[in-house]
């Protein structure tokens, strides 16, 4: 067991938890309490020096498949080789979709008479409060 590898409790384990049916040592148990998936081996080997836990605790509760290890994969090889190809593509400017390419006139081509908008809509709220709230709450508002 590597210890840098982070230890879970199983279904079992949990089940042991609430039910108390397979450790009959109460210094297992608060080992298995230990053991939350966070926490990696050497950290648990040293809170268990300091609740005099045996040495074979965590080896004992992986025996009963009260705790696990989560399986380590090994990354696949073609991976780089993707992001090769998408580093490339955005530094490939040449390649770029012509739909994509942004006219700088069309953005500026389409101006709105923000003034106008900005006095009807003020109007228009204003009616609006006015009918609904009378006109002395509606100038409290």
């Amino acid at each position: 067991m590597r210890p840098e590898s982070l230890l879970f409790k199983t279904g079992k384990g949990q089940d042991e938890i609430a039910k108390r049916a397979v450790l009959q040592s109460r210094v297992l148990r608060n080992v298995l309490l230990l053991v939350d998936g966070k926490r990696d081996v050497q950290t648990l080997r040293e809170l268990m020096q300091a609740i005099s836990a045996p040495e074979d605790a965590l080896e004992q509760l992986l025996a009963l498949e009260l705790i696990a290890a989560p399986a380590v994969s090994e990354p696949p090889a073609a991976a780089p080789a993707v992001e090769e190809e998408a580093d490339s593509f955005l530094h490939d400017d040449e390649e770029l979709p012509s739909e994509l390419a942004l006219e700088p006139n069309s953005v500026h081509s389409a101006k709105v008479n923000t003034s106008a908008d900005f006095s009807s809509l003020y109007e228009q709220i204003n009616g609006l409060v006015s009918s609904h709230l009378g006109m002395i709450k509606a100038y409290a508002l």
